[in-house]
Parts: C-alpha cells; structure tokens; sequence
C-alpha cells in the first residue's frame, strides 16, 4: 500500500502537464493543497488523451472524461469487427479538436480490421490515425506501409519526421482479420527490467513485439491537439484527408502515458472494452495572495482558508472518483487554473476501496 506521500510544485503554469512519481500502486482519493493567487483550478489525474469505442456513433472522451464529437466530411457508415461495431473508413473525413496530448511520451491501442490483404496491398499507404498539432508541423502517425508491407509509426518533430518504428517483417493478414496494433515512445526512454536494454518505443500487433526502438527520440515540440482517423491530414485548415484506411475501426485509445508491455499484451488477452477512469476535479473558488485552500477527493469539498480575516470557509467542489491511476508508482497530472498557481502540493495517501 505505501507511505502517505507529498509533492510540492511551485509556480504551475495552467497547461501543465506534470508526472508525479513514487506514490505507490494502490487507488487513492488524494488531496491537493493550493497556496496563493490564483482561480478556477482544475486537477485530472489522467491516463487518456483520447477514446471511442464507435458504438454506432463516433462520441469518444477526452482527458475530461467528457464527450467529444467530430466534423465529418462523407457518409459515415458502420460494420463489426471482432464481434464489435466499428466506424467503416473509406473516403471520409472524422476529424477531432481540442485535445490534449503528451509531447514527451506517448500510447495507443487501435482494434481494427483492415479491407484489404497483406499479400495484395493497396496502392497507397493506409492511415489508421494521425494525431498532430495546429499546423500539422508535429504529429504522431499510425499507417500500413505498402511498400515494405509493414505497420508504421512515426513521428515528427518541427516539421521533421524523427524517427520511424516499424515492424521488423513482413506483416500477414487477410482482408477482414481482427488486428489489434498498440505501441507507445517515451523521449527519456525506459530501461526493461527483462533485458535491461533502454528502449524509446515499442510496436505490438495482437500482443507480440513486432518491433523496437533503441535509439533517442525528437519528441514532438507542442501538445497534440487534433485528431483524424483513418486517414492522414492534408490540409490542417480544412480539415480534408487523404490515404484513407480502407476498414473498420473498432476502438482507438490515445494515452498520455508510456504504457507498460504487460498492460499492450493484457489489452490483447483480456479483450475488454477500454474505459476512460481520468479523474477530474474542479473548483470556481478564487483565492488572494497567501490564502490556503485543500481539495479533498475523498468526499468532493474543498477548504479555504482567507488569510486577510483567518475566515475559514467550507466549499464544494466538482469531482471525487478513485485515482486507480498510480501504475508503476507514476501519476500524470493535467493542471490548468486562471492563473500561474504559486504553489502547489499532492498529497497521496493510499486506501483500501
């Protein structure tokens, strides 16, 4: 279970998106403690960026946990895949605003059945998503490359593309087979406790390692904040799209963190829905210099202390879920508040639930 743990942070920008690390595996309902001029702060101890199911529809949730929908160019229509409905893409534009990404480190899972065979590809490379910033000068993509018949993710950085992760073979498959490709990169690295060798990224497809990256990353320079799927970005303006995927798409999760290889290979063996559990919570409450407020997640009420007067004030706030997000002893925060809060501080005290 652990020690209670406290982290302090000074001068958090609103944007902030920040890793907190050693707190330990269990669920917490931790308290955050606010210090000094600031307003509206919201905290969401979050695991996704991005996640639709395409139940028939193409609602998907944000690092808010609320819903958004895209623009759509073309008919949208709907087909199974594994058992499970899915958005058929052929020619159509589905375009996502407003996200949030992670610049430094990055995950996904996309269960998916392609219209197409391996040993009869198409024509064009097939994008199952391209997630990038405003002027598409930074981007994270996922494709089937045709030429080396292969599945790719790439990444550019400042209008370079940066490296590129693929599969190290020839990838087999018949039009209509179930596929479910996940991966993630990480800038910094992280070192596997199996082999011990620091790896930047890593490509699975139904669960087995299809290919490595071992070398530094040039991670994207801005927060990812728009998405297409099925297709690639033409013009970030328009939005219109081009090399569209030509199948079904049954789920696509975007993370904000690293996911570990146990967790891509349960995805697989477990073959559960995926849930968005981003936790968020809010407060209106404005404080002046040296005024003190908590926000206890346990129960959804804050506590405010007014330094001019010492009047002590009980207020409620929006937001009390469990934060089963403490995976590997590492919490990713998503901080944003009308003004630079001058200090702050995490206070993770695990429980039984």
């Amino acid at each position: 279970m652990g020690p209670c743990f406290v982290n302090k942070q000074s001068s958090v920008a609103s944007g902030t998106l920040l890793e907190v690390s050693g707190i330990g595996n269990m669920p917490v309902h931790p308290t955050y403690g606010v210090m000094g001029a600031t307003d509206n702060v919201k905290i969401v101890a979050c695991e996704y960026s991005f996640l639709s199911q395409f139940d028939f529809n193409l609602n998907a949730t944000d690092i808010y946990n609320a819903d958004v929908v895209p623009t759509t160019s073309g008919t949208i229509t709907y087909d199974l895949v594994n058992g499970d409905s899915g958005v058929f893409v052929d020619a159509e534009t589905i375009a996502y605003t407003g996200l949030v990404g992670n610049p430094n480190q990055f995950g996904f899972v996309a269960r998916v059945g392609p219209n197409f065979n391996s040993d009869a590809p198409p024509v064009v490379d097939k994008y199952i998503f391209d997630l990038f910033d405003s002027d598409n000068s930074d981007a994270i993509k996922l494709f089937y490359d045709i030429s080396d018949q292969d599945w790719v993710m790439n990444i550019r950085s400042g209008s370079v593309d940066n490296f590129t992760l693929r599969s190290v073979s020839i990838q087999n498959f018949d039009s209509g087979n179930y596929l479910e490709i996940s991966g993630w990169f990480h800038k910094d690295g992280i070192v596997d406790s199996k082999d011990g060798i620091l790896y930047y990224g890593k490509l699975f497809v139904n669960g087995e390692i299809i290919g490595t990256l071992t070398s530094p990353v040039t991670a994207p320079l801005v927060k990812l904040t728009q998405l297409l799927i099925g297709s690639l970005v033409d013009n970030p303006a328009t939005p219109t799209s081009q090399l569209w995927f030509n199948g079904t798409i049954g789920e696509l999760a975007i993370f904000l963190h690293a996911p570990t290889d146990e967790e891509l290979k349960k995805y697989w063996t477990q073959q559960k829905p995926l849930v968005n559990m981003n936790a968020v919570t809010t407060t209106t409450t404005t404080l002046a210099t040296d005024d003190v407020m908590t926000l206890e997640t346990a129960h959804g009420q804050s506590v405010k202390y007014a330094v001019v007067d010492g009047a002590l004030s009980f207020l409620n706030h929006t937001g009390n879920e469990a934060h089963f997000l403490g995976k590997n002893e590492k919490q990713l925060l998503y901080i944003t508040s009308g003004a630079t809060i001058p200090e702050l501080y995490i206070i993770y005290s695990p429980a039984w639930l």
